[in-house]
């Protein structure tokens, strides 16, 4: 499953960290069997760009 992550340094010097949604991505294919793994990754990325700190 596609999972990318984008992670660059803005104009004021703070660090961006966004992921593409895998939820969405799924739901553009129409792969129903997909949904439940798509989910899951859209949880523990989440978690994970939550857990950065500022």
């Amino acid at each position: 499953m596609p999972c990318n992550v984008v992670i660059y340094e803005r104009d004021d010097g703070q660090t961006q960290v966004m992921a593409v949604d895998p939820l969405a991505t799924m739901a553009g294919i129409g792969n129903a069997a997909m949904e439940g793994v798509a989910a899951q990754v859209h949880e523990k990325l989440t978690a994970a760009i939550a857990a950065i700190p500022d």
